[in-house]
């Protein structure tokens, strides 16, 4: 790496500017399916061809004498079919793949940067040593590709034969099996088209970004309903080139995938980016229509806002708080509970839990009336520690919201007090953030209600 684009923008002040990527052109992959599709259908008629010439003077299709004489015949059009070189064809279509997605990508990521930047890397992008090293991985890697196509195949009609003259089985029959290979081959290699586009895309975008000094990238999906769900989860977040997600590595290393990188090139591009995809997952999480909704009722109440402003909330942290209140406190908090929560969920609960961090603690008793199953209440043991995976909602009042049979007196370190935001701020409440720990330290029977006197840790 000789350039360092982040840096040069920073040292001229410039900013990333907001911008639509071009898409990747289906160009190079429709070539290449187009030549292996022409491949396999030569490999595949010579051999059909072959079964279909009369080997003797037996010529009847139930004969057993013909079957014979035929499947032999045919395994010696195999014999000589395997020894003929084809290795000048297959580097053909593999070179032509490869520069032809090489000068394909060039122009995609080069207008991509132009149009981020201002700046035109065209020239610098195009053979850098980078660059050069993964053009030459990729074709060989789709050279022995390609030949793995006709090996494949070559070896499945070997068994096919060998068994048809074995059983023997009808010629009919025989071919049948035979064009049912070739469909099986020729859908091999239509993946392997798709596959091996979008890994070369993937490939030489990361290249020719790490010979700009581009560390970082925004995970992009074709956003449609073939998008698998780990690759869904993953859109408009950000990832560092040399720490690839774990599951799914970056975009184009699974198979099939058609995700794509955008580039990262400052800080406050990147927050911004953060941000979005924040903001993106609470929509998810309590839908874009009662976000908006929330964001209408905090502005409109003077308390609210002078609540979000002192204490310097974001909006997407004003409407966590205020929803939770409302309708998502039971969904979070089972979820949070059962170890199974979904990304919008999981990034709800990291949104409230930054949210409370920002609020002043209270110091001092909390009720929370609650209905505790029979497995959760034999952990509170006297002197046992509790901890609550998802939030807890108490108050600072006494009064008794809920007729409920289990009562619990916390002596609060670090509650905070919401109710400014909440829905029903007559109800005094105080959240503790997720996973808090609680040492049980009493327990006394009353005549209506279990009361378990808590100290927050």
């Amino acid at each position: 790496m000789l350039m360092n684009l982040p840096e040069i923008l920073k040292n001229q002040k410039a900013k990333a500017r907001k911008f639509k990527p071009v898409k990747m052109s289906k160009r190079t992959e429709f070539w290449y399916r187009q030549q292996l599709k022409q491949f396999v259908k030569t490999m595949t008629d010579d051999i059909e061809r072959a079964l279909q010439q009369p080997q003797g003077s037996f010529f009847m299709d139930d004969a057993k004498g013909f079957q014979a004489i035929s499947a032999k015949a045919l395994m010696k059009v195999l014999e000589k079919y395997e020894k003929s070189d084809r290795t000048s064809q297959v580097e053909n279509i593999a070179n032509g793949f490869v520069s032809r997605g090489d000068a394909q990508n060039h122009a995609e990521v080069s207008t991509n940067l132009k149009n981020q930047t201002g700046i035109d890397l065209s020239a610098y992008l195009r053979n850098s040593p980078n660059v050069v090293e993964r053009v030459n991985e990729l074709t060989v890697s789709n050279i022995q590709l390609i030949k793995s196509i006709r090996t494949q195949y070559l070896d499945k009609v070997q068994n096919a034969v060998t068994q048809a003259m074995v059983q023997g089985t009808l010629n009919k029959d025989l071919a049948e099996q035979l064009k049912k290979l070739g469909e099986d081959v020729e859908s091999r290699a239509m993946l392997i088209a798709r596959d091996q586009s979008s890994k070369l895309n993937a490939a030489l975008t990361r290249a020719r970004h790490e010979e700009v000094g581009i560390k970082k990238y925004m995970w992009s999906t074709s956003g449609d309903e073939r998008v698998r769900d780990s690759h869904a989860e993953k859109d408009g977040q950000i990832f560092e080139y040399t720490n690839p997600p774990a599951d799914t590595g970056h975009p184009g290393h699974d198979v099939n995938c058609r995700c794509v990188q955008i580039p990262v090139l400052d800080v406050e591009q990147e927050k911004q980016i953060t941000e979005q995809y924040e903001v993106n997952k609470v929509k998810e999480a309590i839908s874009p229509s009662q976000y908006r909704y929330h964001v209408g009722d905090i502005e409109q109440n003077p308390v609210a806002m002078e609540f979000v402003k002192k204490h310097n909330l974001s909006t997407k942290e004003a409407v966590s708080i205020r929803d939770y209140t409302a309708n998502s406190y039971a969904k979070i908090n089972s979820q949070l509970r059962e170890d199974k929560t979904t990304p919008s969920i999981l990034m709800m609960a990291k949104v409230i839990n930054n949210a409370l961090n920002k609020m002043p603690s209270y110091q001092g008793k909390v009720w929370r009336d609650v209905d505790l199953p029979e497995s959760v209440l034999s952990s509170y043991v006297i002197g046992s520690v509790v901890i609550e995976k998802g939030f807890s909602s108490s108050s600072y009042s006494d009064e008794r919201f809920k007729k409920l049979p289990h009562r619990l007196l916390i002596h609060s370190k670090r509650g905070k007090i919401i109710q400014s935001l909440s829905v029903l701020p007559n109800e005094d409440e105080v959240l503790f953030k997720s996973g808090t720990k609680f040492k049980v330290l009493k327990r006394t029977q009353t005549k209506s209600y279990l009361l378990i006197e808590l100290q927050e840790l």
